[in-house]
């Protein structure tokens, strides 16, 4: 019998797509939500849904009999409260996969402290996880996308695709032309099902990436194509960068730019992920974006309505 496999972060598209192919597996899933209910209602066969505090309060001392995997699709905070040894919950699982980002690496030297923070703290959580496991010989196994993909809940794509269709235009570095590798969401989910289900690697830490390295100005002009749009770029000096980062922040309705993000643009943000890709079978598809990229495809959002059921 396959393991039951408990999901973190699953109102999230990783979470989404993740559950959807593993109930297609013919795993049992249990996606843990922020409701209150110790147990919700699912109208899907092999899928439960449970609220994170109950299922916490269920987890003390509990052991790995049962051969539950902890897939952790959210933040990483998630995934230390649920595997903290001291507590008597890391006995629970006999396999814990993680996402995490290869932002730890990007952004450590970032002019953004407040980025800096936000990298430094995943990434002391993801080793004290692995650490902990290490030490219990837990199987731990930690994949690490980037720029995700596929659809519309991303916030960089598919922020940009929904801009170009309403004003027609992007706004862009001068000079972007770093390199890029956009990963699907449903390949980096098939990859985390294949990291669940290989029970011979035991330990994993890897990059996940798309199947094209193309330069960031490439990449935007896909979009355009995608929007039906021609490609017309807002050209952004270096000096403006700040100033557009405080326009965005004192718009009302505009996400927030921040200065950082545009001088990114000009640096190469490519990773090797040969170690997921020979161990794991990670095989990612080309970037060549559709208009179904980027909006949720109906069983997924099946899943979505399913955890955030709407008030009556």
């Amino acid at each position: 019998m396959k393991p039951r496999v408990v999901v973190s972060g699953a109102s999230g598209q990783v979470g989404l797509f993740s559950i959807a192919l593993l109930l297609a597996s013919g795993f049992r899933v249990v996606a843990l939500t922020r409701s209150e209910d110790p147990v919700c209602e699912s109208d899907i066969p092999g899928l439960e849904i449970c609220g994170m505090q109950a299922f916490l309060s269920s987890l003390a001392g509990q052991a790995a009999t049962q051969r539950q995997v902890l897939l952790s699709c959210g933040p990483a905070d998630l995934a230390r409260a649920l595997t903290r040894p001291e507590r008597g919950l890391l006995a629970a699982w006999s396999r814990v996969v993680m996402v995490g980002t290869t932002s730890t690496d990007s952004k450590q030297d970032s002019a953004d402290s407040v980025e800096r923070a936000q990298v430094a703290r995943i990434s002391d959580v993801i080793e004290s996880v692995r650490a902990d496991c290490a030490a219990e010989d837990k199987p731990c196994l930690v994949l690490k996308p980037t720029l995700i993909y596929g659809c519309g809940m991303d916030h960089n794509l598919s922020r940009v695709y929904r801009f170009i269709r309403k004003t027609g235009f992007a706004p862009i570095a001068r000079c972007a032309n770093g390199q890029r590798q956009p990963l699907h969401v449903a390949d980096l989910a098939t990859t985390l099902v294949r990291a669940v289900e290989c029970t011979a690697v035991v330990s994993l830490v890897s990059p996940v990436c798309g199947g094209s390295t193309l330069g960031y100005r490439e990449m935007m002009e896909a979009l355009f194509e995608v929007a039906q749009r021609p490609v017309r770029f807002m050209r952004i000096p270096r000096f403006a960068f700040p100033l557009v980062g405080g326009i965005s922040r004192a718009t009302p309705g505009v996400a927030t730019i921040h200065a950082e993000m545009f001088r990114r643009q000009s640096r190469d943000l490519v990773f090797d992920d040969e170690v997921a890709r020979k161990q794991l079978g990670h095989a990612p598809r080309l970037f060549q974006p559709c208009a179904a990229d980027f909006r949720l495809p109906p069983d997924i959002a099946a899943i979505h309505a399913q955890l955030n059921p709407q008030p009556a």
